[in-house]
């Protein structure tokens, strides 16, 4: 939420569209009596407010970028309270087995603004041509999309883990995918919104081999068949693979050793429940897989672009060394490969 406050004297466009619409209102409702006396602000007390709900993120795991040109802006992160879930419809359809009753929900909250928690900025030193920046949301705040499957919790949270680097974690460097390349980083371009990027997905990799671990349970707790067990553990080696590939890429980025912290505490729940697993299987496997597969596959495609083109190519991986973006692309072909195996096992899970 975005408070923006501005006076006319800093804005002569506005001032002078003011005042035309004060006559004109003055104008169209005073009476004609010659002893009226027109009454119009004066440019130079007005002022006004603007009010802006906006999104504090930019999406891809991005956060938005906020520019103000008034003297001051007042910049409040809204809070969600009171929510509900109802039932506004219930549907019945007769099946031969029985009947099946589907119920379709509406999800209200109210959304406040703390005025404690607001943060005024005083631009009055700024130009009126010129614009401020606004302070971002955390990082972590525009998480939203992982790579690999997601581990999800009793509630369908998405669980992550926070990153450290070798100093702050004694376990980080153990999760590098060879432990001497990280040794030779310091000579690496440091490259901050590449390194950002592949430490959101390393972290995506390291949840999914405990999805994988839960996914295996589940399908343990509904008598799945033996080869999809065996499948679903395999995955969770391959996504092992995966996180440490994609923190030795994160952590030549970085310039040093960056490794995940502690999964968050978490609550899960395997019932006998075969909607339930086919739900799951369908979201987190047949869909996320999937574009995580394609994912990979387009970032392979960028890197060879880049390849090809040299200096002529201006994208996200343009100015990294050669030498390290064929690595990157050599393990994110094999990032797609695997990807794509878990997202058959998904629809071979479904099948079943």
């Amino acid at each position: 939420f975005l408070q923006v406050q501005q006076d006319s004297a800093t804005n002569d466009a506005f001032s002078l569209r003011s005042f035309a619409v004060t006559t004109l209102l003055h104008n169209a409702f005073s009476t004609r009596s010659e002893d009226a006396i027109p009454q119009t602000r004066a440019l130079d007390t007005c002022s006004y407010n603007v009010e802006v709900l906006l999104a504090g993120c930019a999406g891809s795991g991005l956060t938005a970028d906020v520019e103000v040109a008034a003297p001051k802006a007042r910049a409040i992160n809204s809070e969600i309270e009171n929510k509900e879930q109802e039932t506004y419809s219930v549907d019945e359809t007769q099946l031969p087995g029985g009947t099946q009753i589907s119920k379709d929900y509406k999800n209200t909250a109210t959304l406040t603004f703390p005025d404690g928690k607001a943060l005024t900025i005083d631009f009055s030193d700024v130009s009126s041509l010129d614009f401020a920046a606004l302070p971002s949301f955390d990082e972590d705040k525009c998480w939203d999309i992982v790579c690999g499957r997601p581990f999800v919790d009793y509630n369908g949270k998405s669980m992550l883990a926070s990153s450290f680097s070798a100093g702050e974690c004694v376990s980080a460097s153990s999760w590098l995918h060879n432990v001497t390349q990280a040794t030779a980083i310091n000579s690496m371009t440091s490259q901050n919104m590449l390194e950002k990027e592949w430490t959101r997905s390393a972290l995506g990799e390291h949840a999914s081999v405990a999805s994988f671990a839960a996914f295996s349970i589940a399908l343990m707790s509904n008598s799945a068949p033996s080869n999809l067990v065996e499948d679903s553990l395999i995955a969770a080696l391959d996504e092992v693979r995966h996180a440490k590939m994609s923190f030795n890429i994160a952590s030549k980025l970085a310039r040093k050793v960056i490794g995940p912290g502690s999964l968050p505490p978490s609550r899960h729940e395997f019932k006998h429940n075969l909607t339930a697993l086919a739900v799951s299987v369908a979201k987190e496997g047949c869909v996320d897989e999937t574009l995580s597969a394609l994912a990979a596959a387009a970032e392979c495609e960028l890197i060879d672009q880049v390849l090809e083109n040299g200096a002529d190519a201006v994208t996200k991986y343009s100015g990294v060394a050669e030498e390290l973006l064929v690595s990157i692309r050599n393990d994110l072909q094999i990032i797609s490969l695997d990807e794509s195996n878990h997202s058959a096992l998904a629809w071979r899970t479904l099948n079943w």
